[in-house]
């Protein structure tokens, strides 16, 4: 989940708590948006290999062995003292960052400050059981268990109903002023951001309607269900990514794919979905969430979080022992990951 680049030096001040430390080098109703705010996070120490495209990417050999089908059970670590900053039990999928307040969809909508305390619901003028949310550093997006969808300028109050899809909300994209819907049975939408007509992106048939996640790149979105599914911006039909069988987690980062799978593999994709390339095995269990500023990737499995220099692709050993499993990793900026747990709330890795 990228975090606006304006909020990061408001980050150094107020956020004390560190992540992962890298060796060095390494809605309509709504008020008009205001310009956008880039949402993708700046790594200042990016390595050049990850400057550009696919393409210039240098990968490393390497082959995924066939997948079994089978899917082990992550271990459990023994439970570390990782320092809380927000206080509170909700189940945190993922985050998003509106001025110095973060939020979070478990059910209803919650609140805390960026620099500690506890978490407060916020009322949403009715819209409930939400299971999905984006922003666009001014404003959120928010989809529920029935299929709607609704924004809400924080500054101003309650939610806004902006549409309606065919089933369960389970992600939510941003792109030129549309807002793209991943729904659990119908495949995806798209919207005018502001709120207006719900159109299908294009037909889907079988597997590729039942999505589960979705991840915005440069020319298309990213579907996941059993595999990764590509839809064009352009409308042209969702295409199969190959090789990516057993999926079960997604991140992107300017213009690169990045999927987690069932036997604890990552691999990556460019925006034409065309090839697929194994980086390396990162667990040995299913991956359940990822997260990268582009210099390096993290992937957890169970109550742990492992690391991989994405120069070297060398996966290492990073964080273990949450007090639950690990379901969301947002990246602020090069040293600080935001831990989001199925209960238990929201912790920050270590320095």
């Amino acid at each position: 989940m990228p975090i606006s680049k304006r909020s990061r030096s408001a980050i150094a001040l107020i956020l004390w708590l560190g992540g992962c430390t890298a060796p060095q080098g390494s809605p309509e109703g709504l008020p008009d948006p205001r310009p956008p705010v880039p949402t993708a996070p700046q790594a200042d120490h990016a390595p050049p290999a990850m400057t550009g495209t696919l393409s210039s990417m240098r990968f490393p050999d390497r082959m995924r062995p066939a997948w079994n089908g089978q899917r082990a059970t992550p271990p459990v670590t023994p439970v570390m003292g990782h320092p809380k900053t927000w206080a509170g039990d909700l189940a945190v999928r993922e985050l998003a960052l509106v001025g110095s307040t973060l939020y979070a969809a478990s059910g209803r909508l919650y609140a805390v400050p960026l620099k500690g305390g506890a978490w407060k619901p916020v009322e949403t003028g009715g819209a409930a059981g939400l299971t999905r949310m984006t922003s666009d550093g001014q404003r959120l997006y928010l989809g529920g268990r029935d299929g709607s969808v609704h924004g809400i300028d924080p500054s101003q109050g309650a939610a806004v109903r902006l549409g309606q899809a065919a089933s369960e909300i389970t992600g939510l994209g941003l792109d030129q002023g549309k807002l793209y819907v991943a729904t659990a049975r119908d495949g995806i939408f798209k919207m005018p951001s502001g709120g207006g007509k719900v159109e299908s992106l294009a037909s889907a048939e079988g597997a590729a309607r039942t999505v589960s996640d979705l991840a915005m790149g440069d020319k298309a979105c990213f579907t996941l269900g059993e595999r990764v599914w590509r839809w064009p911006f352009d409308g042209s039909g969702p295409t199969l990514i190959p090789d990516t069988q057993g999926a079960t987690a997604l991140a992107s980062h300017r213009g690169v794919l990045y999927v987690g799978t069932a036997d604890g593999w990552v691999l990556a994709s460019g925006d034409d979905g065309k090839s697929v390339h194994a980086l390396g095995k990162m667990a040995s269990s299913p991956i359940e969430a990822l997260g990268t500023d582009g210099s390096w990737l993290y992937a957890s499995s169970g109550n742990s979080i492992t690391m991989m220099d994405l120069k070297s692709f060398t996966p290492m050993p990073c964080h273990s022992g949450f007090p639950a499993p690990v379901s969301s990793l947002t990246v602020l900026d090069g040293e600080t990951v935001l831990v989001g747990m199925r209960a238990q709330g929201l912790t920050s890795m270590p320095r």
